[in-house]
């Protein structure tokens, strides 16, 4: 499939209508623009696409009891660091180097200010043996500036945990 290409300089100079879900590519700025059969070139905005991010809570950590870990990380806003998102939370990811037992831990979010006031976004319990589990089912969002932290359901005999939270938007 091949779309329709030039430099940015020729796209503003004619300045076309692209047909609905044409797509036009300028070659030097590697950035294109969808048409919807109305809008000129010059009215159209670049395509962003969705935005999506991981947020690691945690990395080779162990540890040494249950309960919620006091560190907290702030869910980040769009690209320009400004604009508030509000996110899907797409899957939670738990890793540990090795495993005794079923570790468990739920993911948590709070508003920004105040105290913490958990609810919950999602829980990843893994199984016996198991090295990495996923949740990817019933999970909730959040917002550009909640609060997220762990707490660690179960420990077995794990360490070096990784948690991981992937975001869209």
């Amino acid at each position: 499939m091949q779309h329709r290409r030039a430099l940015a300089n020729d796209w503003n100079y004619s300045n076309p209508i692209l047909l609905e879900a044409e797509i036009g590519y300028e070659k030097d700025t590697k950035k294109f623009k969808i048409g919807d059969g109305v809008t000129a070139w010059t009215s159209l905005a670049y395509y962003s696409g969705p935005l999506s991010k991981s947020v690691v809570l945690c990395a080779a950590f162990t540890p040494t009891a249950i309960g919620p870990d006091p560190a907290e990380l702030t869910v980040p806003f769009s690209n320009d660091g400004i604009t508030p998102v509000n996110w899907a939370v797409r899957g939670i990811r738990f890793r540990v180097q090795t495993a005794g037992g079923a570790p468990s831990v739920r993911i948590e979010k709070s508003p920004g200010a105040g105290l913490f006031a958990p609810s919950t976004v999602g829980t990843v319990t893994l199984g016996a043996g198991a090295y990495e589990g996923n949740s990817v089912s019933s999970l909730g969002s959040v917002t550009s500036g909640e609060k997220l932290r762990f707490n660690v359901l179960e420990t077995g005999t794990s360490e070096h945990w990784t948690i991981q939270v992937d975001l869209a938007q």
